[in-house]
């Protein structure tokens, strides 16, 4: 009864009744709160997920933003006639590396 009552407000917050105050020193935190940008997650989102060993995807609007800078790399490269290859090559390379790295490590899944 209690599920239909929080599907009626449309809030999965509000069905969320339990709270947790939970300590990290000055690396930890910094360690989550980097690893949750990077899931493009609030820190709470981040921690709740960890600790229900859900997959934490990082970084999909990284990826895309990569794309749009090599598309524009890319661009660059052949308005250029090729002037400057070797630079644009190797920024094109270096993007195209971070892609496939972040790609590769995407689906990270956590458990406890």
């Amino acid at each position: 009864m209690k599920a239909a009552a929080a599907d009626r407000r449309g809030s999965e917050t509000r069905a969320r009744q339990h709270q947790v105050a939970v300590r990290f020193s000055d690396a930890e935190w910094a360690r989550v709160e980097k690893k949750a940008a990077a899931a493009d997650l609030p820190v709470t989102a981040y921690v709740r997920d960890a600790a229900l060993g859900r997959e934490i995807a990082a970084g999909s609007h990284v990826i895309a933003e990569l794309r749009r800078l090599g598309g524009l790399q890319k661009h660059l490269f052949t308005e250029s006639h090729g002037i400057g290859s070797a630079e644009y090559a190797k920024v094109l390379v270096a993007i195209t590396d971070a892609i496939e790295r972040i790609a590769s490590s995407a689906p990270v899944t956590t458990t406890a």
